[in-house]
């Protein structure tokens, strides 16, 4: 009887084991070993060490988009009665997505959080150092499109509060590009052509508003209040006036008594404050 040769049933345990250890071996075999599965940033999991704070001193709302991270980052104004707020707190190493241009890819990095604001702030600038600009003062103005929003406001540090330097160099900035867009605004207007004159637009009158400037290209629309009294227009907070018959029309009786407007024994009982205070 001839031999026959021993016929593994390819169904059997041992048979789909080592049917599984071929596939594994063929698959290392065609799987190229690159960097790319070990680029994960250790960073980006990291505690922050510090923070960025972000400040602004203007009276305007900011909106700074970089997508698709952060499709749309908002700076809060700055209230009247304050000189600063803060806006916006940064880790110091700031989680980003980014696209590998080999792979098409998108991958997260770790990215130094002073440098991340420093894009957002004034992407001209390629440092981490906002108080070193990269462009004169001279040259920055006469292209008001530039995202340089440390000129018009902004400004970050690793201090809270922030040091009064820092205020002081951040306004001296913005009254800088204040004054030039008032300049260039005047310029504009006294040219009488519509083109140069649609060239004015809401940060030349923010300037304005800034510094109370009065302008024939900056016309505020606002009511005038009326005296309750005599019905009469007056100016606003005024204390006192003299109506058009000649007689002294008084609103505020302690603020016109010390202006010598009207005489102590002259106030009304109902209005006598120093007897309201005893």
């Amino acid at each position: 009887m001839a031999k026959r040769d021993a016929i593994l049933d390819p169904k059997s345990p041992i048979a789909v084991q080592q049917s599984q250890v071929m596939t594994q071996r063929e698959n290392m075999v065609l799987l190229p070993f690159t960097l790319q599965d070990f680029t994960q940033d250790a960073n980006i999991s990291r505690q922050p060490d510090y923070h960025i704070y972000v400040y602004n001193i203007a009276p305007r709302r900011f909106e700074i988009r970089r997508p698709p991270n952060f499709p749309c980052i908002v700076f809060g104004p700055c209230p009247k009665d304050k000189d600063y707020v803060k806006v916006g707190v940064f880790p110091n190493i700031v989680n980003e997505k980014w696209v590998d241009a080999d792979t098409g890819e998108t991958r997260n990095r770790g990215i130094q959080g002073e440098r991340f604001v420093m894009d957002l702030l004034n992407p001209v600038n390629l440092g981490i150092d906002m108080w070193n600009s990269p462009v004169s003062p001279e040259r920055a103005w006469l292209d008001q499109g530039t995202d340089d929003m440390t000129r018009r406001g902004l400004f970050f540090s690793t201090d809270d509060p922030p040091k009064p330097e820092h205020l002081r160099l951040t306004r001296d900035r913005m009254e800088a590009h204040y004054k030039q867009l008032l300049q260039q605004a005047d310029q504009a207007y006294m040219t009488n052509d519509a083109d140069q004159r649609r060239t004015i637009g809401p940060e030349h009158h923010m300037a304005a508003e800034y510094f109370h400037a009065k302008s024939q290209w900056h016309v505020i629309a606002e009511i005038q209040p009326t005296c309750p009294n005599c019905g009469e227009i007056v100016s606003r907070d005024v204390a006192f006036h003299r109506n058009t018959l000649g007689f002294i029309c008084v609103l505020d009786w302690q603020k016109a008594v010390k202006a010598g407007a009207v005489k102590r024994e002259d106030v009304p009982e109902e209005c006598r404050w120093w007897e309201q205070a005893s």
